[in-house]
């Protein structure tokens, strides 16, 4: 990942956290100040857990408080030579560090690790039987890793691809179907895969989710749909991206479409008129990896057509990516 990367991603999180929202992609954490020798065992655990992925920690951030709380500068380096030193036999995730602006005032710290070497090993502080562990992480704890856990992290893990969303828009219609009054939903997002020239990725049907929600004040008011569609065919050796019926496959960088929508009785609801926004999830399971990536676009409130239902809206977006295992 190059620095200007790095910048982008950790500006697009903070923002995301600063707006009130909670932060859930798992390779990301926040930290209020600059953590303490203590920490070692759960940055080991972050670390194992994202098994080769790179992994960032943002120091600056109060993700409770959705506030930075710009903590005094301190030396990086020496930071982390403290640290790396808990690391059995000096065998450390590798650290690169960028001092990111946020706003006209205010500063993180990114540290991104690279874990391309795990398991990660730390020594444990003398006074007890126990001299070493591998921990890992188990949602928001960290604990050691049972034995088919380890196993599983010395297996090679598929590397999932970047998304970037191009464009997303959101369209509601009434009509009369068999003398009944029906409304339809219809939500869509054009993404970008920057999928290796030389490699692919397979997003299996059963792990591709969208979800469309209504946003009045921050709470959920109205879901409205739970598929994704699209309707192209393979043919081995084409790059781009091609749909099976149980799933897609990309062959190199791409750009595909993806549909979600429902018809439901009755006419549009006072809710989704009355929206102040709209957000639509996206999730793609990849298959080989442990992860997956997800997205959040969020879309502007709604303007009415001449016919009572809603314009085309369209979106400001983060990305973030999650974890199979806690879903």
């Amino acid at each position: 990942m190059r620095r200007q990367q790095l910048e982008l991603i950790t500006i697009r999180a903070v923002e995301h956290v600063l707006s009130g929202q909670t932060h859930e992609d798992s390779l990301i954490e926040f930290k209020a100040t600059w953590p303490e020798i203590s920490k070692v065992r759960q940055l080991a655990g972050h670390a194992n857990s994202a098994r080769g992925e790179d992994i960032i920690w943002i120091v600056g951030v109060d993700e409770k408080k959705h506030s930075l709380t710009n903590p005094e500068r301190q030396d990086s380096a020496q930071w982390w030579a403290q640290m790396s030193k808990r690391f059995d036999g000096l065998v450390a995730p590798e650290m690169t560090d960028l001092v990111v602006p946020i706003g006209e005032s205010g500063a993180v710290t990114a540290l991104m690790f690279h874990t391309d070497r795990s398991p990660y090993v730390i020594s444990v502080p003398s006074g007890g039987a126990v001299e070493r562990e591998v921990p890992i992480r188990d949602g928001t704890r960290t604990r050691s890793a049972t034995r088919h856990e380890l196993l599983r992290l010395l297996t090679p893990t598929a590397s999932l691809p970047d998304f970037s969303v191009l464009d997303a828009s959101l369209t509601a219609t009434q009509a009369m179907v068999r003398e009944k009054e029906k409304w339809t939903a219809y939500a869509s997002a054009k993404l970008y895969v920057e999928q290796g020239i030389d490699s692919s990725s397979f997003f299996p049907s059963h792990g591709m989710h969208g979800t469309l929600k209504t946003i009045n004040n921050n709470t959920v008011d109205h879901v409205f749909t739970k598929r994704l569609v699209s309707d192209h065919d393979y043919t081995p050796g084409d790059s781009g991206i091609h749909w099976r019926t149980d799933g897609a496959i990309a062959n190199g960088p791409t750009v595909f479409e993806v549909l979600a929508w429902n018809t439901a009785d009755g006419l549009i609801p006072d809710a989704v008129l009355a929206a102040d926004g709209f957000m639509l999830d996206l999730a793609f399971q990849v298959a080989g990896s442990d992860r997956g990536i997800a997205l959040s676009i969020h879309l502007s409130a709604p303007e009415l057509d001449e016919r009572g239902g809603l314009q085309k809206v369209r979106a400001r977006h983060t990305i973030n990516r999650w974890s199979a295992e806690s879903q």
